[in-house]
């Protein structure tokens, strides 16, 4: 009887329990995220070609989020790109990131998908979870389809 009983109490707690479930199919996993300020703004775009503008980063991520044909998965991100002016952006997605997550600095038109590309052959940028604010950050430099990755100058 006493077993009955706990099974009753397991599954009245189970069906208690509403999760949160998401169709794997429906997931869009990045690999590669920048951030940059287009004027008062902040930009957020991903290798998929889904962008996200708000006027702080967690609007910007918010409009990504909404705007994307899919569920956004940011934990395979391997790279984070910040743009001129936006690396207090950081910070502000620490949370929304995998702690291994690698941060560069980027100048000129990042095509995010070549990037990607070349950051996984090239790349050895800072950890975020190592990274302090101030720091300075390797500079992923890119202009049309040649990029190039310079030293740790700001």
């Amino acid at each position: 009887m006493k077993r009955i009983l706990i099974y009753i109490v397991i599954l009245a707690a189970v069906l208690a329990v509403r999760l949160e479930r998401t169709d794997v199919g429906k997931l869009r996993p990045v690999q590669t995220v920048s951030v940059y300020r287009d004027g008062a703004s902040y930009v957020i775009a991903t290798d998929t070609g889904d962008k996200g503008k708000g006027k702080t980063v967690a609007d910007a991520l918010k409009d990504l989020k909404q705007t994307a044909p899919a569920v956004i998965y940011l934990d395979t991100a391997q790279f984070l790109l910040t743009g001129k002016n936006a690396d207090d952006a950081v910070e502000n997605l620490r949370p929304y990131f995998s702690k291994s997550v690698e941060l560069y600095s980027f100048r000129g038109e990042a095509d995010l998908e070549l990037a990607s590309k070349y950051l996984a052959v090239h790349g050895n940028g800072p950890q975020l979870k190592r990274w302090n604010p101030g720091e300075k950050l390797p500079v992923l430099v890119c202009s049309g389809d040649r990029i190039k990755l310079i030293g740790k100058t700001k």
